[in-house]
């Protein structure tokens, strides 16, 4: 099972058990994944180098919004 098919795994696993944020954060990285192999002419090949460079720029974004986000909105600091 290569990296890919595990987070889809978990994702199923976090769904029977109930865990909705750990499911939306696995969906959402899944997703992106799968945006990515799409962009383009022609789908890429989904190995697990292709899963690490994607989920590296994912973890970038993500802790860039948390950085930039505004100390007043503690809200939407909470849902990054």
């Amino acid at each position: 099972m290569n990296k890919y098919e595990s987070i889809k795994a978990e994702m199923t696993t976090a769904l029977k058990n109930g865990d909705k944020l750990r499911r939306l954060t696995l969906a959402d990285m899944v997703a992106t994944i799968d945006k990515a192999a799409t962009s383009g002419k022609k789908r890429v090949e989904i190995t697990d180098a292709f899963v690490d460079e994607v989920l590296l720029k994912y973890k970038k974004t993500i802790q860039e919004m948390v950085d930039t986000c505004p100390s007043n909105l503690i809200e939407l600091f909470n849902e990054y």
